[in-house]
């Protein structure tokens, strides 16, 4: 009897090693906004309304760019004359200039933050997620992102840097479908 018990514990204590998934291992992705409609609906006073609908109406500007740019591939120049070769994937890669000797894949995730949606024009920042890792023997996680920002205006798209969700440095890139390259990674 006690050795069915020492292994059933043994089995038990696996498992709860294996369900909990390592700081490392967690994902950037495009929130949806149905919990910020439910903060909206349950919201009670004036400031607590005004803030729900403010973070609903921005995850509804960042859920609508995302749709635009996943599954695409982004090829041009900076503003300041740096490559930008990026594809952004709907299954969560990212990837920098594909193809090359400098091929970079994120495999964490990716998330559009800080759009600002006009009509068909909009900019926004995106980051990537390149790793997420606890400090020392502490509580904080340390979160290395790949950062930048897309914009489209009248119909061209353009890339740059970010700071600050501030789009900086745009130069004209070209955008095309990525779906397949997606598959293939």
């Amino acid at each position: 009897m006690v050795p069915v018990l020492l292994i059933a514990a043994a089995v038990a204590f696996a498992g709860l090693l294996t369900t909990g998934a390592p700081v490392a291992e967690a994902k950037f992705k495009q929130p949806g906004c149905a919990k910020f409609a439910k903060q909206k609906k349950k919201a009670k006073g004036k400031a607590k309304k005004r803030r729900a609908k403010s973070k609903l109406k921005q995850c509804k500007a960042n859920r609508k760019v995302y749709n635009q740019v996943k599954d695409s591939r982004f090829v041009g120049a900076r503003e300041d004359g740096e490559p930008v070769d990026i594809i952004l994937c709907a299954n969560g890669k990212f990837v920098d200039d594909y193809g090359s000797a400098f091929e970079q894949v994120y495999r964490k995730g990716w998330r559009i933050t800080d759009a600002r949606v006009k009509g068909k024009n909009f900019t926004a920042a995106y980051e990537a997620l390149i790793d997420k890792s606890p400090v020392g023997n502490t509580d904080q996680i340390q979160i290395a992102t790949r950062a930048g920002s897309l914009a489209k205006k009248k119909g061209k798209w353009q890339s740059g840097t970010e700071s600050f969700g501030v789009p900086e440095n745009l130069g004209d890139v070209t955008r095309t479908g990525a779906r397949k390259e997606c598959r293939k990674l």
